[in-house]
């Protein structure tokens, strides 16, 4: 799981920001219970970065 996580953020951070649909499929792969709007400023070494920003914007 770690390693499919890591994969997905190396494939998030290489994709242009234009690239809608393909960071959103990302991380609805990562986060899917995530709700809308989320949008996430890479680039993110590690899927713990992704967990704990998303954590703090929910809070």
């Amino acid at each position: 799981m770690r390693e499919r996580a890591g994969d997905l953020c190396t494939r998030f951070n290489a994709l242009s920001r234009g690239d809608h649909a393909g960071r959103a499929a990302i991380l609805d792969e990562l986060l899917p219970h995530h709700g809308e709007g989320l949008d996430v400023m890479g680039p993110y070494p590690s899927i713990t970065d992704v967990i704990r920003r998303s954590a703090t914007a929910c809070s």
